[in-house]
């Protein structure tokens, strides 16, 4: 759910925006599905924890994520296999590079993605006693 703080392998891949190019929300959004498409199992953006409900949106020239705002340089921590993860995000590095945004990805034996702070409510689902 992202309620503990974790560790583990995986990648940390940072956007820096240009005078050419700023990341956008979709940008952000895509690479996050990919990571987890890639097996992902914890997944940050400015240490803010990706979970189930997270939004990810452009709020006029500024990108809110769990409604709070994040800001280039955009550093997106994944915890998975690093090879799996590295391996699932070339197109998207690729056509982030093009698009003249600045992608760095590094393959990390340690990385730490802090708990989601907010808190996670639930509509429909019920605790079974």
């Amino acid at each position: 759910l992202g309620t503990t703080d974790v560790t583990g392998e995986g990648v940390v891949v940072t956007l820096t925006d240009t005078e050419e190019s700023s990341v956008t929300a979709d940008d952000l959004i895509t690479l996050v599905n990919e990571l987890r498409f890639a097996g992902a199992e914890a997944i940050s953006i400015n240490d803010e924890r990706i979970v189930n409900d997270t939004s990810i949106i452009c709020s006029g020239n500024v990108i809110r994520v769990n409604d709070k705002k994040v800001s280039s340089p955009f550093e997106i921590k994944a915890i998975g296999s690093p090879e799996l993860l590295y391996g699932n995000l070339d197109e998207t590095i690729t056509r982030l590079n093009n698009s003249g945004i600045i992608v760095d990805i590094k393959k990390q034996d340690n990385v730490k993605i802090n708990k989601y702070d907010g808190v996670i409510n639930f509509n429909y689902a019920k605790t079974v006693e």
